[in-house]
């Protein structure tokens, strides 16, 4: 099945319900890509899925595509329709991809309460990617944002965007990396005094819009 936009809402508690179909959330930063990641992983470039602005702050719902076909029903497992189900729809993906409403530009406060809502009590959610500026490297609300994934538990993947734009090139970018990795691990060190567990990717991935290596 070709992906395709499954629901948008501004309002934790007015998403749709989704208790079959894992999903995976994306975060960061107004303006840092997340839209643009969505439109890669769904080979979308030329005809946008996730509509791409330059303008920050743009996206103001939590945004769900669909990937990949409806699963196989298991051996012994009865299927009922739609109708039969309540206001729980059959699956028709594989997985989701949830764009987030960026931070940065003076939402903060009302993000973090939804958001905060999304990772903590979503019970589909299965994992996170985290988007990082690579230009200006990470900042407060970046961190912000890592620690509400880290207390939720949420196993999360790190991303660094607009490498292309790092103006001392590679050097920069390992000095972001190395920024990024040493404030990980002091969240990482935290939760272990309160015995909380929380699942990293140990390794970061790079994006370089427009980049042909």
């Amino acid at each position: 099945n070709p992906a395709t936009f499954y629901y948008g809402n501004p309002d934790f508690y007015h998403l749709r319900k989704n208790t079959r179909t894992p999903e995976v959330c994306i975060l960061g930063r107004s303006n840092v890509g997340k839209s643009s990641l969505v439109n890669a992983v769904a080979n979308r470039m030329g005809s946008e899925l996730a509509r791409v602005s330059k303008k920050a702050g743009h996206t103001k719902t939590i945004n769900a595509y669909g990937f990949g076909p409806a699963p196989r029903p298991e051996k012994g497992e009865v299927v009922l329709s739609d109708e039969f189900k309540g206001k729980e729809e059959m699956p028709k993906h594989m997985f989701f991809l949830v764009d987030m409403p960026g931070y940065g530009h003076g939402s903060l406060q009302e993000w973090g309460k939804n958001i905060a809502l999304y990772l903590q009590k979503r019970t589909a959610l299965k994992g996170a990617v985290m988007l990082i500026d690579a230009e200006v490297g990470p900042k407060e609300s970046d961190w912000d944002a890592i620690e509400l994934m880290a207390n939720a538990g949420l196993r999360t993947a790190i991303v660094l965007t607009k490498a292309d734009k790092v103006k001392s090139g590679n050097e920069g970018l390992l000095k972001t990396c190395r920024k990024v990795w040493d404030g990980i691990r002091r969240i990482e060190s935290q939760l272990a005094e309160s015995n909380k567990k929380w699942t990293w990717e140990k390794e970061f991935y790079v994006t370089a819009s427009g980049a042909n290596d």
